[in-house]
């Protein structure tokens, strides 16, 4: 599943609430374990992992072709 935001409503905390709602209602559903992945450049959806609680697993050299860039890969664990 993709995650975006139209250029011309960001900065309003939508990304923040939609990931936030996909999580719960996958946790709802009985999912424990949830993976999510960004540009390494993009530094304000890094951000958006980080504050919904997902951590940092790994970061992939080159993962992306065009154009060519790394991928943050994230982790969230619900015990």
């Amino acid at each position: 599943m993709d995650l975006s935001v139209h250029p011309d409503h960001r900065g309003r905390g939508y990304a923040h609430r939609l990931l936030n709602h996909v999580t719960s209602e996958m946790a709802r559903l009985g999912m424990k374990r949830f993976c999510g992945e960004t540009r390494a450049a993009n530094a304000v959806m890094r951000k958006v992992f980080e504050d919904c609680g997902y951590r940092l697993n790994r970061i992939e050299e080159g993962y992306f072709e065009n154009p060519p860039g790394s991928a943050c890969k994230y982790v969230l664990e619900i015990a």
